[in-house]
């Protein structure tokens, strides 16, 4: 917590630095030991490819990551400060997305 506070570092920085892997290469090792099929194992990796090496299915997933995560509850219990997503620059997937949304609120 110190570190998070005095560095301005976010858990998954903080986590990088100490063991050179990142929240999702935990994840995906965790799905592998614990025999997920290869599909879920290579959609965890590659939620954290950057935004031009993403499939548009990717692109959802990353909006609805961090849409979930900046709910208040998760705001408040600090889990979304384990993940550094970057959000998919494509306008038109934004766009879409929010679309989504809205029509299920």
């Amino acid at each position: 917590m110190l570190l998070k506070e005095k560095k301005d570092l976010s858990y998954e920085e903080i986590l990088y630095k100490m063991t050179g892997k990142r929240f999702l290469d935990i994840a995906s090792f965790i799905a592998q030991k614990w025999d997920f099929s290869q599909n879920t194992i290579n959609l965890i990796k590659e939620i954290d490819k950057k935004d031009e090496d993403c499939s548009l299915d990717i692109c959802f997933l990353k909006l609805l990551l961090v849409y979930e995560m900046s709910r208040p509850m998760m705001i408040k219990s600090g889990l979304s400060d384990l993940f550094d997503i970057t959000l998919p620059k494509d306008e038109y997937v934004v766009e879409k997305f929010y679309k989504i949304i809205q029509s299920e609120e």
